[in-house]
């Protein structure tokens, strides 16, 4: 046999493990992360480079990730950068048809987004969001396809007096078009006036009309709807009018609380449903009631099922899929700690789900949001191994 049927031999073993594994898996998303620092210790307000990683799901104790790449933090053009320190940063989303293809179990096909909302200033720029400092808002994405993450670039910016001013830029959201300079961009965070907070309409710089303007912390496309969340005013998870017509309305009141990122799903069990959902994961780090909670849909009113946590700690980036094989729901989380915090994964199969930890953040480096990245589906795998055997097949024929 010539060395080019030995290769293709190893092929085909390889191919039909990497097969079982998949297959035995059953998830079709891996976690990507939102990563700030540059390896040093984080000073207090200081912008540091983002950059977004990607893990592989329910492999414990990753050394590094399977793919990363880096937001532009040079001395010149666009560029994206995050404060280490404020904790409220980072959030990260998918776009919204890559978003409801895990909520509901299937794959998706082609290249996705996810979304980061941040600052257009150098790596290690002091008091990054400050007036005195200046900095551009700006929203970038990345693409995400299979097992990878590529192509950081920064979509569009805003200026700083009129985006967030003197004040935290937390979250943003897009939409599903490939096409940079037209996509629908929204954003959410705090500004030291008014006029400069909130949801916002990111393309055109317009306030989303809501009675909530102070410590507003995430916004997604979810079902074809807009939310977000707020630790203030009344807390919790609101439903937001991307035209700006109409104000936000309170979809689920945590009371307490102090969510951050969040995942909708359709439990098809449940005949009852909520703008097309039942099901709500809530990351939150308050003290006495954070964790991940879960609530439920009754017909009538969310109310809280439990919450799962590992003891002692909270958490802050979420991001979750079905099971379409057992019907469950499996979420990757980011906690709190201050530094050496981690992505987790736990699968919701009651109050006492036990938590993998997939990663922890290396010194001088913080995770923050999490969204997801797709991964090939056992038919794909199925048909590569297929095709490899079959021209493994061929060459031994020819011996």
């Amino acid at each position: 046999m010539n060395r080019f049927c030995s290769f293709l031999s190893c092929l085909v073993l390889g191919a039909a493990v990497l097969y079982c594994q998949t297959a035995a898996a059953s998830l079709l998303y891996d976690p990507i992360v939102t990563v700030i620092g540059n390896g040093a210790a984080p000073v207090s307000g200081t912008g540091y480079t983002t950059t977004i990683h990607l893990y592989t799901h329910s492999t414990a104790a990753q050394v590094a990730p399977t793919s990363s790449v880096a937001y532009n933090s040079g001395g010149s053009g666009l560029r994206l950068v995050n404060s280490a320190s404020a904790t409220s940063e980072g959030s990260l989303t998918n776009n919204p048809a890559l978003a409801d293809f895990a909520a509901k179990g299937l794959p998706y096909v082609g290249t996705g987004y996810a979304y980061s909302g941040g600052y257009d200033a150098a790596n290690v720029t002091a008091s990054v969001n400050s007036s005195g400092t200046n900095a551009p808002r700006a929203i970038g994405r990345v693409d995400v396809a299979f097992e990878s993450v590529t192509n950081a670039r920064v979509l569009q910016t805003q200026p700083q007096t009129a985006t967030y001013n003197n004040n935290n830029f937390r979250g943003a959201n897009g939409g599903d078009s490939s096409d940079d300079m037209t996509v629908a961009l929204y954003s959410a965070g705090t500004g030291s006036t008014g006029s400069t907070a909130g949801w916002r309409n990111f393309r055109t710089n317009t306030q989303l009309p809501s009675g909530t303007l102070t410590n507003v912390r995430t916004v997604e496309t979810l079902g074809g709807r807009l939310f977000g969340s707020t630790g203030a005013g009344t807390v919790g998870i609101y439903l937001l009018d991307p035209a700006g017509l109409s104000p936000a309305s309170l979809y689920i009141g945590t009371g307490t609380a102090s969510p951050y990122e969040f995942a909708l799903f359709n439990d098809t069990t449940n005949p009852f449903a909520s703008e097309g959902f039942n099901v709500a994961y809530i990351a939150d780090d308050n003290a006495t009631v954070g964790g991940i909670q879960k609530w439920i849909f009754n017909g009538t009113t969310w109310t809280q099922a439990y919450t799962l946590r590992e003891p002692g700690v909270l958490y802050r980036g979420l991001a979750g899929q079905l099971d379409p094989d057992t019907g469950l729901v499996t979420l990757f989380a980011t906690s709190n700690e201050a530094s050496g915090n981690r992505l987790v994964q736990v699968t919701d199969t009651g109050v006492s789900s036990s938590f993998t930890t997939l990663a922890t953040a290396p010194t001088g480096y913080i995770f923050r949001g999490v969204a997801l990245a797709p991964v090939p589906e056992p038919g794909t795998l199925a048909l590569a191994l297929g095709a490899v055997a079959a021209s493994a097949g061929l060459c031994f024929r020819r011996k």
